[in-house]
């Protein structure tokens, strides 16, 4: 798709054993463009350590919640706090729920008060929750991972976004490919279709017309909502 796009360049396929001027490098730069931008389940991590509050602190270092060598961290996808101070094999009937991703005005009102964790939020690379934790909670991040590539041998490597993702993604290696050839007009003209063109309103582009998984369930998740009721006077 990439070739085709590049007006039939099938000379700048090869791949030379490290990142430069060809095909597989402009696909992977473009890979790792979008995917700490967007959320991909294939690139969920959901064996993060579980790890304890510290009871009086409602503020976290993202690396806290990582394991020292697990797979290099991208985005947080999600919290499950535990109503269990530790977890061994001999637990069982342990329960506990999902925290929820609120924004700081909202957290942090109740950051400061003690209590079971509840709700978070995510500033730059800390973490901040409310209740302020009164006691030292089992906790555990669901995160997205970097992409994941053997440089060595570039073509071969598993992509991992979904299928529907394909022309996206060419399109994106393919602008890179116009830079370097100095096809500007044809560049601009694909990134209309990634990114929409300004004077047409209606053309918001290719990437803004992706749904993944999780923005879908999100159409499903739960919403706050306070009843309002006028008194008769």
């Amino acid at each position: 798709m990439v070739v085709d796009k590049l007006r039939g360049r099938g000379d700048l396929s090869a791949y030379g054993g490290q990142l430069g001027s060809d095909i597989p490098s402009w696909i992977h730069n473009a890979i790792t463009d979008l995917t700490p931008n967007f959320p991909f389940e294939e690139l969920v991590v959901a064996n993060a350590p579980v790890v304890n509050f510290v009871v009086g602190q409602n503020q976290y270092p993202i690396n806290f919640f990582l394991a020292e060598n697990g797979p290099p961290f991208t985005m947080v996808r999600s919290f499950f706090r535990y109503f269990v101070t530790s977890l061994t094999t001999s637990n069982t009937g342990i329960t506990g729920s999902a925290l929820k991703n609120r924004v700081t005005a909202v957290v942090m009102p109740m950051s400061v008060i003690p209590g079971l964790p509840i709700y978070w939020c995510q500033n730059g690379q800390w973490i901040l929750f409310g209740f302020n934790p009164d006691q030292a909670y089992c906790v555990q991040m669901v995160y997205q991972r970097e992409h994941p590539f053997n440089l060595a041998n570039l073509p071969t490597n598993t992509i991992y976004m979904p299928p529907d993702w394909k022309e996206v993604l060419a399109y994106a290696a393919a602008i890179k490919g116009c830079e370097y050839l100095g096809m500007n007009e044809v560049g601009m003209s694909y990134y209309k279709m990634l990114h929409g063109d300004p004077k047409k309103p209606g053309n918001i582009g290719l990437l803004a017309e992706k749904v993944s998984q999780l923005q879908r369930n999100l159409v499903t998740n739960e919403r706050q909502m306070q009843p309002m009721v006028s008194s008769y006077q």
